[in-house]
This record gives structure tokens, sequence and C-alpha cells, in this order.
């Protein structure tokens, strides 16, 4: 870039080697600026500072609210044959001016103060200290400086020797393919070094380490599929000729280049987002400064989209609506603002003390670890009354009649409503845990709002205001918020104050729970100001709870004193969120001041014992009887206090088997016949007498002695012909942990602990025949145990439970460490490129509510095989219309429609509030599965 051209700051000396500049209204003394910081190319300072300024427009937004990591070279970055170490810098400098902005956080053993780019000044501070490379995490911190979930997914697309750009830009593409079935859109950066990054926008509402293992999956998937290429692991010696897909950049700890840096290599070169036409050209290099500068001046300016986050935390609300068709408040995008004039990032946060501050005074919080990424509520800090709450607040909780009734609750926070669906209402009694899905923030005129939202509009129905009024917010951390709810006399909370607590669980699902010490029944809010003052009147009387409430928390006590102490409605998803119009997707069946139930699976019919689904004890196929299932559950004081035999939750097939006096007799889950596929299993006639039945689960150990769900797959779909030589190179074995008959004799009323020692008496271990043992009564040290042998997660059974063939038990609880859900595929969309031939990403549905309903697509995690393989068999099954409901209309314009009888499972990192899977992965089909029995797990 010419020296002529250089944008200056302000007034400045005459001297050549310092001077003093104006920016932003803050002075800042330039020094040394003839220095040479990049000897091959005579590259000095002040053109350091100039490119800076010349690319801040561009770079700031990708950079703000982030906290910054500096690699400087004050000595510069010498020579290809010398050079020099830079200081690779975290804690702010002791000397910056109080001007530059900064955030504390907090890590395992200290607290460090970082700075925060939000303006040219800082830039041009930044070149002065030759921090030449800049490197920020995929995260942000909110406005009282707690770390968000990542809004940005990053893949470091790294050479090995022998390998360059080219095979980086090819690996991208593949990437691109994967990730467009995901629904992620990624941008690719030249970094500036050797390879490529590759960029995509998140929603934030996923912690790190989710977006971590959805990274590690999408690499892993690929260097399975092409070895020749692509690695996924660190190993240097894996790496000639061939790209690493380093995906570990997605850690909350680890920070990567932010796009526009310079780089600190011999030639000045740039971090420069490119256009995916750029990277098909075979003689794509890195570029420089004068080249970004330019291309930015012509327009230019690939990442425009990536850095249009940040600012307005309505963003997802205003998407989802159309002003001119819904009765909705609707303000204009950047209208938002917070009476305590802070520039909160969208986002998921919480505040917790610690603050971003503007000046040299930076005060600690306590709840907030810059490595923790943890999911929190999508906004930021405390708009009205500073960090830890206080008066002004308000809440609202509506009864909204949309596909279903539910309760939106929505607490002030930052300038916005942040809104929960709660199927069933807020609890009323103390022990009750209500499920409550997160959704998008509101605005707050939507705490006045009551009327018909019209059909065809997000959200149908009618909303009227149940209860409103003052909120006093205790706590607000990313996992946790207790708040007091002081509402009208004639509300549904039934004219006392409450104290409520959120918990957050999994993703977009929190425990709304009415806590044990509660606030006496004539405390007012901090204000002072009666708790109905000042608050909009009530709309039309409620069908829930009647307006006329005198004694209405008794009668909702009276109510919820039906549900056994503890109850957890989470498991109860069929109907919280399987719906698309509005928040209804979270919605129930019950309602607050009635008794809590749960309703049977269709075709299920509940039965007296412990509380659970349950169903008929219907035999399978074959006359063998269906296996007992758990309810999904998660971990708490509750089933740790029953007494529960914990064993491990082991990753395979579940399977009946029966030893008959001709021979073994294996059957899946769904009936099917396994006996052939799996043929060394008739070892089990050898281990047991005729007349024995076990229930047990399928597994093929990878080198370690873990469960590996994949060799599994592969192993069951070899032709029938082939499995006698697998079953000598790639055995299963049959975990064992019931006996439902020993010489003929039916044990299924005997109680678990019983039938378990019988087990253990009846079946002699050996081969791929094996009894584990169980993990304990205690629950900590099951889950401890499970996840330190790397197994799927631990099942609980009650002692003196009888088994229940074909019914879904509370008897039996499941808690797994990772989300795996079961799906119908129902179809497919097209694929480009390597993917042209096959598929780009399957369609899939889950049973909710007594019908199919979308979930979503999977792009990532399948292997060459899988893809021709699954092609052959959805093509015998096409039709013409979709099978499911609620698939959204752009998916569905592209899609090929299958009948619905291929069943598959996926892991994934939850769900959005629309009901979809989040960064669904292929794991497998699931052949043991039938499509009339996949039900949401959670």
């Amino acid at each position: 870039m010419p020296r002529s051209d250089r944008p200056r700051g302000g007034s400045r000396t005459a001297s050549a080697h310092a001077r003093t500049v104006t920016i932003d209204g803050h002075r800042l003394k330039l020094t040394h600026l003839d220095k040479v910081l990049y000897p091959a190319a005579g590259f000095t300072k002040a053109d350091v500072l100039d490119y800076y300024v010349a690319v801040a427009e561009a770079l700031i937004p990708l950079a703000r609210a982030r906290p910054l990591t500096r690699k400087r070279w004050p000595d510069g970055v010498g020579t290809a044959a010398h050079p020099l170490r830079p200081f690779f810098r975290k804690a702010l400098e002791a000397s910056a001016p109080a001007w530059i902005p900064r955030v504390s956080q907090h890590h395992a053993d200290h607290t460090s103060v970082y700075p925060l780019l939000d303006s040219p000044g800082v830039l041009a501070w930044l070149g002065q200290l030759a921090a030449l490379e800049l490197h920020v995490p995929q995260w942000r911190v909110s406005a009282e400086g707690s770390a968000l979930p990542p809004d940005r997914m990053v893949l470091d697309l790294d050479p090995g020797p022998g390998a360059g750009l080219a095979e980086c830009a090819e690996v991208a593409r593949l990437c691109r393919e994967i990730m467009h079935g995901m629904g992620l859109e990624p941008l690719p950066v030249t970094s500036g070094s050797k390879g490529i990054h590759l960029y995509a926008a998140l929603p934030g509402d996923t912690g790190a380490e989710e977006v971590k293992e959805v990274a590690h999956e999408l690499a892993r998937s690929l260097a399975a599929e092409r070895p020749e290429l692509i690695v996924s692991e660190m190993a240097t010696a894996l790496r000639r000729g061939k790209v690493l897909i380093d995906w570990s950049q997605n850690s909350a700890a680890k920070t990567t280049a932010c796009p526009y840096s310079l780089r600190g290599g011999p030639e000045p070169t740039v971090a420069a987002p490119r256009t995916w036409e750029e990277l098909d050209d075979p003689g794509l290099a890195q570029l420089g400064p004068a080249e970004v500068v330019e291309r930015l001046r012509s327009g230019l300016e690939p990442l425009a989209a990536l850095a249009g986050g940040g600012g307005d935390r309505l963003d997802a609300y205003r998407a989802k609506r159309d002003g001119s068709l819904t009765p909705e408040p609707v303000p204009v995008a950047g209208t938002l603002s917070t009476s305590g004039g802070s520039d909160a990032p969208n986002g998921s946060g919480a505040s917790n003390g610690s603050g971003v501050s503007h000046g040299s005074d930076v005060s600690d919080g306590s709840d907030t670890s810059a490595g923790a990424g943890a999911s929190a509520p999508r906004n930021g800090g405390d708009a009205r009354s500073g960090p830890g709450g206080g008066p002004g607040r308000i809440f609202v909780i509506q009864e909204h009649h949309a596909r279903a009734l539910h309760f939106d609750t929505r607490l002030e926070h930052d300038g916005v409503l942040v809104s929960w669906a709660v199927p069933k209402g807020p609890p009323l009694r103390r022990g009750v845990n209500r499920l409550a899905v997160q959704t998008e923030d509101h605005p707050m005129d939507y705490a006045d709002f009551s009327g018909t939202i019209p059909a065809g509009q997000y959200g149908a129905g009618t909303v009227s205001i149940w209860d409103t009024g003052a909120l006093e917010v205790e706590k607000w951390r990313p996992d946790e918020i207790v708040a007091v709810l002081f509402g009208r006399p004639d509300g549904g909370l039934g004219g006392v104050p409450r104290r409520y607590a959120l918990i957050r669980t999994r993703g977009e699902d929190w425990l709304l729970q009415l806590m044990k010490d509660q606030p006496p029944k004539g405390a007012r809010p901090p204000s002072g100001q009666p708790p109905a003052d000042g608050q909009p009147p009530a709309s039309a009387p409620s069908t829930a709870n009647p307006p006329d409430r005198a004694d209405a928390a008794d009668r909702a006590d009276a109510a919820d004193r039906a549900v056994a102490p503890g109850q957890v409605d989470a498991p109860d998803r069929a109907g919280a969120a399987g719906h698309t119009a509005g928040e209804d997707e979270a919605a129930g069946e019950d309602r607050p001041g009635a008794a809590d139930s749960r309703e049977a699976p269709a075709g299920h019919a509940g039965h007296a014992g412990h509380a659970g689904h349950a169903g008929p004890a219907a035999p399978s196929a074959g006359g063998l009887p269906a296996p007992m299932l758990a309810v999904a559950e998660l971990p708490g004081p509750r089933l740790a206090a029953e007494p529960r035999a914990w064993e491990a939750k082991w990753d395979g097939y579940r399977a009946i088997a029966r030893v008959g006096e001709h021979g073994v007799e294996v059957r899946s889950r769904s009936g099917a016949d396994l006996t052939e596929r799996f043929p060394e299993l008739a070892t089990l006639a050898e281990a047991g007498a005729s007349g024995t039945v076990v229930d047990g689960e399928i597994v093929v150990l990878d080198s370690d002695g873990r469960p590996d769900f994949a060799r599994l797959q592969r192993r069951a779909d070899l032709p029938v012909a082939q499995t006698a030589r697998a079953a000598q190179s790639q055995p299963v074995f049959y975990m064992l942990f019931d006996l439902l008959a020993a010489a003929g004799e039916d044990l299924c009323e005997l109680p678990y602990a019983q039938r378990r020692a019988r087990l253990a008496d009846t079946v002699e271990p050996g081969g791929p025949i094996a009894v584990p043992a169980g993990l304990g009564d205690a629950l900590p040290a099951a889950l401890a145990a499970s996840a330190g042998l790397g197994l799927e997660g631990v099942v609980g059974k009650l002692r003196e439970s009888p088994y229940r063939p074909g019914v879904r038990s509370q008897d039996w609880v499941k808690i797994k460490h990772t989300a795996d859900q079961a799906v119908v595929i129902i179809g497919w969309r097209p694929g480009r490129g390597g993917r042209a031939a096959t598929f780009g990403s399957l369609l899939v549905a889950v049973h909710s509510d007594g019908e199919l309903r979308y979930a979503g697509r999977v792009g990532a995690g399948f292997d060459d095989r899988q893809l021709r393989t699954l092609r052959t068999r959805l093509d015998r099954l096409r039709r013409a219309t979709a099978p499911a409901t609620g698939v959204p209309a752009a998916v569905a314009r592209e899609a090929e429609w299958v009948t619905p009888r291929l069943v598959g499972e996926v892991r994934h990192s939850g769900r959005t509030a629309g009901g979809a899977l989040r960064h669904p992965v292929w794991r497998g089909l699931r052949e043991d599965v039938a499509p009339d029995q996949v039900q949401w797990e959670m």
C-alpha cells in the first residue's frame, strides 16, 4: 500500500519516528513507526498500522465481544532462516490506556483480564504493540462478561508435508457438502499461514463441548470416507500428504487467528476471507495486506454475513414473524436498547457480576469460566437493575392455546423477555419439576400482548395473560436462575409471591421448580410497590384456571399432591416439542392446577405400577416376550435416593434369546430374527439349559474393549452367507443382564434382584456370552464408572420390580452420557459434488402426539459404503408424498420421499425450539427397532 495512501488518525508530530494521534476521541502515542517488522518485505510498524486502520470496519465486527489474545513481535518476525519467536499474550498489558475495554474471565486457578477489540482506536493500540496476530475464541461475552455459547464453528484445514492449498480446497468442498446437510453455510478463509479456515454461523444456543464434538465427528466421518486425503487426529506421523481437519479449535479454551488478522510468517500475509469460486482456482494462494485492502475497497467482503451477529437479541424473534400478518409487536431491527446503555451482543448469556469494563477498574465475578462456553439464556446482562436483580423488572406468564395448550413464561433480562414454553405450567407445589423449553427472546412490549395469532402464522392460536407482575432476580447464571415472582391477586400464581428455580438440563431444556424456601405471603417486590401496581389488566378469563382464585393456591396444591414427590416431567417430550406453529412446539396436555399425568405412547396402556409409560405384556414375533424398556431420565436426588441397582448401558442391539431343544433363537426388540445374522450366539446353548430365556445387548467391541456401534452396524449389514466368517474375524458379544425363564419356569414376576441372582447361577459365561457385573447402588459412582469405561450410560432398576414384557416403565430408568435418538427415514435431499449419485442429507422424523413428525435432516456421519447402500434401499421405497407432518416448505421443495420403513440412529446436541434435532450425526441403521416404536428419548 503506498505510504501516501495511508489513513491517518488525527494531529501528529513532525517526527518520522513517532507521533501522537487522536482516534475515537483518545490520544495515542505511536513510536518507532519506521521499525521494520517484516524484513523480507521491508514492512514497517507504520505499514502495520496503516493496514489495520484500513481493514478496521471489516475486522472489528468479527472480533467484537471476544476476549483477545495477541502474538507480539516487538523486534519483528525475523527471516525464514532465522525467525524470531513472538510473545503470546493473554492478560491485558499493565501499560494499557484506561480507555481500552476489558473483561475478566475466570479460569480454574486464576482470573485473567483480556482486552476487547471494539474500535479502530483499540486496533491502533494493538498495532503500536506490534501485536501482529489477533486471536479470538468462537464465543463472545455478554455485557457483564459472562462467557456465551459459541456463535460460530471453525474447521482449521491444515496441510501436512507434501500437501498444500489445493488439497485444502478439495477438503473444504467436502466439508461444505456435509455442513450443508447439517443446515450450516461454511465460509472459507485462507489462513495466511498454510491452510484454510472454514467458519459457519451458529444460533448461539449450544455449548462449546457439544459444538466441538459435532466438529470432531464431521472430521472423523470424512477421514473414514477419504483416508488417502484426510486425517482427523493430530499425530504428525499420520499427516504426510494429507490434510488435518483440526476440530479442536472449537474448544472453549482455544482461539483462532481472527479473519483479517496479519500473520507472523516471513512475509506479511493475512487470514483473508475468500469466495468459494476462488477456491476452485488452481493458482489459489495466500493473500498479502495490500491485496486484502484492495478487495475491501472494491466491495468484496465474503465474511460480511458472519460479521452480522452481535447486535440485536430479537433477530430470531423477527425472523419468525411478519408484522403485517400478526397482531404481535414486531419492533424494527436495530431499535432494541437497554436503559443501562450496554451494547450486549446477541446470543445466550447471563450476568455473573464480572462485567465488561471501559476503564481500568474491572470487577471480579464468580460464576463464569472463559473456557466454559456453557449454554445460557439468550441474552446478556441486567438492563434495569444491575447484576443480582433489583427493582423495576417484570415477568409475564401467557396462556397460549396453540396446537396444544402451554404457558409461555417470560422474565425480563437485559431489555428483553427471556422466554420458556412450559407445557404444564409453573408448578404450584414443592417437589414438582416441570419441563421448560427455552424459546427465542421476546420484546418488552410482548408483556402486554393478548389476542389471537392468525392461522398460518408462527404460534397460531389465542394468547391471554395468566399472570404478570414484578420480578426479583436472585441468581442468573448460564445454567441456573432463581427469581421471585410477585403476581396479581387474581393471577394464576394464586396471589402470593413464589420463588422459582430454573435449571438447565441440556440444550434448550430446563426444569422449572418451586423452591423449598418461599417468601412470606405478604412479601412485596424490592421497590416496595404492591405486586399488581402498574401491571397490565387481566385479559380474557383463563380456561386453565378460573380468575376467581380466593383459594386457588390451596386447590392447586391439593391437585399437585396427586403427583409422586420429585416427579420430573422432562421425559414426556412427545407433547413438548413436536409442533412447529409457534411456541406450541413445547406444549403438553396438562395445565397448572391439574394433576400431572404421563400419556402412554400410542398402542400402550397404563399400568398401576411405578409411574411411567406402560404397555401390554405382548410377546414379540416367534413367541418370545418383548423386552421391557427403560424411561430416559436425568440424574438427580430422587433417582439417587431410590432403591435401584445400577448397571452399564451398552451401545448395541437389544435382543431376547431362548435356548430350546433344537438350538438358540435370538430376536431383536422389533421381533426381527437375528439368529442367522449372529451365528456365534448359538453357544448360548452351552451356557444355559433348555428353557432358558435371557435379555441382553449385542455389541461389537473395539481394540480397547469398548462397544463400537459403527462396527456392529457394519457387521449387521453383511449378507447372511458372510456371517460365519465374520463371526471369527469380528465377533459380537451378548451382554446378559436379565433372566426371564429358567428350565421353562417363568421368572418375570420375581423381583429384579432375585432374577439377577438366578442369572448368575443359570448361565455360565464364556466366548461371546458375558454376564457383566453391576455398577453398584450409588448413582454418582455408577455414572463415573460408566464414563470412565467409555460406555453409553447407565440403567437403574428398582430392586423389587418385576419384569414387564413390552412395557416402558420407570421401574427401569436410563441415563445417557450422550444424546442419541432413533429416527425414521422419510426421504432425502439431493447431493452435490461427491454425493451427486447418493444424497446430500436424510430427512428424518419421530412419532409425537400420535403422528409421525419431521425431526430434521442428517448430512454428517456417513461413509461411502453407507451412502451407496442407503441410496439403493431408499430407491426401492420411493413415494410421491411426504409421510410425515411438519416438514418446512423450503426442505420439502427438493425432497425425495420414501415409505417410512427404515429406522436409524443419530447423535445430536439437543433440539431447537421448533423441535428439530440440532447438529445430528448419523450413527447407523437400527434394524432392531420398528418404525412405530420410535419416540423421543427426552
